[in-house]
């Protein structure tokens, strides 16, 4: 990833964005059932024109993102690893749930993901980015402590 993401700021001059391209893809879904999102101040700060729709199918990240799903997918059926798995309980699946929705929102809100943090600002050594990986660091530590200490 970190190699795509060079290659990425060496050609196209952006960091690998992958929130926006969700954004893009959820701003087109509207768009195709009658909302019109290009209008919202979000997306017209992003740049994300003339539609929405045009704007997903031109836009490298979409690609990015969609061959690094599908390589995902295809690397771990290769190797005899893919294999459906139900949640532990509901409670876990509940709190597996709201947990990517407020990791997706928190993303959105700060404009960027964790692979635009540290792909993108660690190889350029900014300072922010080193203390983004500690307190991810520190907080996945105490979230697996509290999940193991109240749902196991």
């Amino acid at each position: 990833m970190a190699i795509a993401n060079t290659l990425m700021l060496a050609v196209y001059a952006q960091p690998w964005r992958i929130t926006t391209a969700l954004a893009g893809w959820w701003g087109a879904i509207l768009e195709s059932i009658g909302f019109s999102p290009i209008s919202w101040s979000y997306y017209q700060i992003e740049g994300m024109k003339p539609t929405l729709s045009q704007w997903v199918a031109g836009y490298f990240g979409t690609w990015l993102v969609a061959g690094m799903v599908l390589g995902s997918f295809l690397s771990s059926t290769l190797a005899g690893q893919w294999r459906w798995r139900s949640m532990a309980n509901r409670t876990m699946a509940l709190l597996a749930l709201i947990g990517g929705g407020l990791m997706g929102l928190g993303a959105r809100l700060a404009s960027g993901c964790n692979v635009g943090a540290l792909a993108s600002g660690i190889p350029s050594f900014s300072l922010h980015c080193y203390l983004f990986l500690l307190a991810v660091t520190a907080g996945a530590a105490v979230g697996a402590y509290l999940l193991r200490r109240w749902f196991a």
